[in-house]
């Protein structure tokens, strides 16, 4: 199922759930650039469904201030970066979500650390210079509903993530 995309400006905001922090902070800035793009055109207070979003070349030199050319490298080496992305979670995350993630609390079945998967897919089309992403069940829950004092999360002006210079 496509997705019906919301008008985007520097000014969009975009959220997350602070679990994924360490995940993001991780990300080349292609990668964090194509992510951001592409949840930016959510509403994080309803649940994310099957929906496939999309990102092109146009959007992202538009957003980040890029050429076209160097956008469309920049949208290529992203996407393959976010294909392979997985979503770290730490010991005390997984206590703070076992009961979301269906985990065994116990002290001896506990693992120390979880990697799940961040995309079903992430498709990139050269010859049209779009990325089409698909998030994991898993991974939606970090992106979408975000409402009620349940869930922590941060905003992020997407101006403030594009326009980032490569030397962070």
């Amino acid at each position: 199922m496509r997705f019906q995309v919301r008008t985007v400006t520097g000014l969009t905001k975009v959220r997350h759930r602070n679990e994924v922090g360490v995940t993001l902070a991780s990300l080349s800035l292609s990668a964090k650039r194509v992510l951001f793009l592409a949840l930016c055109q959510i509403d994080s207070k309803e649940m994310l469904n099957d929906e496939i979003l999309e990102v092109d070349a146009d959007l992202f030199s538009k957003t980040t201030t890029l050429d076209k050319y160097a956008a469309y490298a920049a949208l290529k080496e992203g996407a393959k970066v976010l294909a392979s992305t997985t979503l770290v979670l730490n010991r005390d995350d997984l206590k703070n979500l076992s009961n979301e993630l269906g985990i065994a609390t116990s002290k001896n079945k506990m693992p120390d650390r979880l990697d799940l998967n961040l995309t079903e897919f992430c498709a990139y089309y050269d010859h049209l210079a779009i990325v089409r992403i698909k998030f994991t069940n898993t991974a939606k829950r970090y992106f979408s509903k975000l409402i009620g004092s349940e869930n922590r999360y941060t905003t992020q002006v997407l101006k403030s993530v594009v326009i980032l210079n490569s030397v962070n």
